[in-house]
């Protein structure tokens, strides 16, 4: 044990300012009590810095050990691949290819050599080009010798190199074919890394796109049954299904000035759209959370449900379509039209709530539909979406497309005009959603399913009961200020100020405004899910703020969603 008036063993290293301690407090040496008080005279069996020939010279060889008996560390119960690691590895792990000069055995001294990579951190083998001399057995002479005085056999390496269609996998497919991942996409030199690109899946979306085209060029497996190509490109998609176009709304009640926005309602070309996964029945749903697979038990708390009280997979695994809107009576009267619709029971029939013991949400199930309210606002939808699309996962849902129904303030649009939206957009005409995670801006694209919109805008075609476009839809945090209105306890704009504002809103795309489109897009883009936003405008924002419709006009407006998406259900079940 060290003492305060002891002066430091080489081991430890005192401060100037502890030293002042030392010699102003000697009487309180506490400090100092972990430092040793000299060092140990006694020899340490310690083994050699390095394990790799050629560098463990750097103090004398344990225990009078040479190099030319077996080395200690190397035991009998050593496989041959760890005797083989104590000994430094392969024979060219460490060597380095270089250009030879005069005989090719080396270069000449003080001649610039130009840097190569080792073929051995190449993914895919090349045949050595000129500048390149093969592996002579001269360079191998030192791993050669050192194996042979150790009596330590080398075991033979058989390197193959990889197809350059995809990696190979270990399970082979039935038909005997090895399975492959094709190729990743190739980086662009001297491009920065897009981190909002980066967190909202961009890079995932073209891997995928570039899969898809390496998979239409490559020959089907033999035995193995040919998977149908759905069209990717949107005039393919027209060809094939005929929709109407979506820059003029649809049926018999089209406003006119809607008419004329036919460049602003054009739907987003392919490249911008999500990614739609080559057969989307059964693609399950994913989360992007690995901690959740670690979890004992999920308590979905807003919901009333849980992993170990219920069996989700029973009580949910045959969902399909899932709906979710603002309140629970248009929930619950949605669920009773579809139900009826698909012939799965009578409108009068009632369906109970299955989050029962909780008032935050109401959830209702008939068959593949699932209706769900997210109450109002994006805190509010948010929370919903969380355990919803947890739910979807602990229950092994595969092929579930979600979509939005609810009520929306029109720009430039009739009254009881029904808006598909193209993309969420803030309000500054951005289509993305940011939120603060550990105090750090996240970005997330809103951009919705493209195929799934041009689906709806079919479906209304089909029914002609009602003025339909696609569009933009404005996301905002509230109803008044956020909105531009003039009616709210707090406002300090003008009408000319709002006017100029919402006009600007409709120069950029923006058909209506509502209050969670933003939410709901990034995260069912984020887990990769067909998502479409169907909203009814109950007025135009450019004639008023208020809503002075008499209330059964606004009932039968907030039904022209449902009958859209009921009539989209059972044309895809009669498809199925």
């Amino acid at each position: 044990m060290a003492h305060a008036g002891r002066a430091p063993s080489r081991h430890g290293c005192v401060p100037g300012s502890a030293l002042n301690h030392l010699t102003s407090a000697p009487s309180s040496p506490d400090w100092y009590y972990h430092l040793p008080a000299k060092r140990s005279e006694k020899a340490v069996d310690v083994p050699p810095a390095s394990q790799i020939p050629g560098l463990s010279e750097l103090r004398d060889p344990p225990n009078g050990h040479v190099l030319g008996t077996r080395r200690y560390w190397i035991k009998e119960t050593d496989s041959e691949y760890v005797k083989l690691a104590k000994q430094g590895g392969r024979p060219d792990l460490l060597m380095h290819l270089v250009p030879g000069a005069g005989s090719g055995t080396g270069t000449r001294k003080g001649s610039a050599v130009t840097y190569s990579l080792p073929d051995w951190y190449i993914h895919h083998s090349k045949p050595p080009t000129a500048d390149q001399r093969p592996v002579t057995a001269s360079s191998r002479a030192w791993v050669g010798a050192h194996c042979q005085s150790t009596g330590v056999r080398l075991p033979a390496i058989h390197t193959k190199p990889p197809s350059k269609a995809g990696t190979p996998l270990g399970p082979r497919d039935p038909a005997g074919g090895r399975l492959s991942f094709p190729p990743m996409p190739g980086l662009k030199t001297g491009s920065p890394t897009n981190f909002s690109k980066l967190i909202s899946n961009g890079y995932r979306d073209e891997w995928l796109q570039q899969r898809g085209h390496a998979d239409e060029g490559a020959p089907q497996v033999s035995g193995a049954p040919a998977t149908p190509q759905s069209p990717r490109d949107p005039a393919e998609r027209e060809e094939a299904q005929q929709p109407p176009s979506p820059e003029a709304p649809q049926g018999p009640q089209a406003p006119a000035e809607a008419q004329g926005a036919a460049a602003v309602d054009g739907m987003a070309s392919a490249g911008a759209a999500a990614t739609e996964p080559e057969n989307h029945s059964t693609c399950f749903v994913q989360l992007r959370n690995p901690h959740i697979a670690r979890m004992k038990e999920d308590v979905l708390y807003h919901f009333n449900l849980s992993t170990s009280t219920h069996d989700l997979p029973a009580m949910f695994g045959d969902v399909k379509f899932v709906c979710v809107g603002g309140s629970p009576s248009r929930m619950q009267a949605f669920i009773k039209y579809v139900s009826s619709e698909l012939g799965l029971g009578r409108p009068d029939e009632d369906y109970p709530n299955i989050c029962v013991g909780t008032d935050r949400y109401a959830m209702f199930k008939a068959g593949p539909v699932l209706s769900v309210s997210h109450g109002m606002g994006i805190p509010s939808i948010a929370i919903m979406l969380h355990e919803l699309l947890k739910l979807l996962y602990h229950a092994r849902c595969s092929g579930v497309t979600v979509i939005r129904i609810g009520t929306s303030g029109g720009i430039g649009l009739e009254p009881g005009s029904v808006v598909i939206t193209r993309r969420a957009v803030d309000a500054r005409f951005r289509p993305e959603f940011e939120q603060v995670v550990l105090g750090e801006r996240v970005v997330r694209s809103t951009e919705l399913h493209e195929p799934l919109a041009r689906e709806l805008l079919q479906c209304s075609a089909d029914l002609r009961e009602f003025g339909t476009v696609v569009g933009d839809t404005m996301c905002t945090l509230d109803f008044y200020e956020g909105q531009g209105r003039l009616d709210g306890a707090l406002c300090s704009y003008t009408e000319r100020d709002k006017q100029e504002y919402l006009r600007a809103a409709h120069a950029a795309g923006v058909r209506n405004i509502e209050m969670e489109s933003s939410v709901f897009a990034a995260m069912c883009r984020a887990c990769g899910l067909r998502a479409a936003v169907v909203c009814v405008t109950l007025l135009d924002r450019l004639e008023g703020d208020q809503i002075s419709s008499p209330r059964e006009v606004l009932a039968e407006f907030q039904k022209r969603p449902q009958r859209l998406v009921g009539h989209f259900i059972k044309k895809c079940l009669a498809v199925a």
